[in-house]
């Protein structure tokens, strides 16, 4: 990335496991309305979970929670 940047050359960084777009790394020079990315980060020590549609029922929280308390995962 630092090699790109000294040569104000674009840097498209893209996943090898999808076909998703990726993202265009370059100077203000080279944007033309797009929407900027500052900076990214991956920590492979953490994910963030998002349950939806539990039925508002008494233990079903518990039911999801408590299995990863008991691995000591932090929740």
């Amino acid at each position: 990335m630092e090699l790109a940047m000294k040569h104000r050359m674009p840097l498209h960084v893209r996943s090898s496991f999808s076909k998703a777009e990726g993202t265009i790394v370059t100077d203000e020079e080279h944007l033309l309305e797009k929407v900027i990315v500052a900076g990214v980060a991956a920590d492979k020590k953490t994910v963030k979970l998002t349950v939806r549609a539990l039925p508002d029922h008494p233990g079903v929280v518990a039911s999801v929670f408590e299995p990863l308390a008991e691995a000591n995962i932090s929740v």
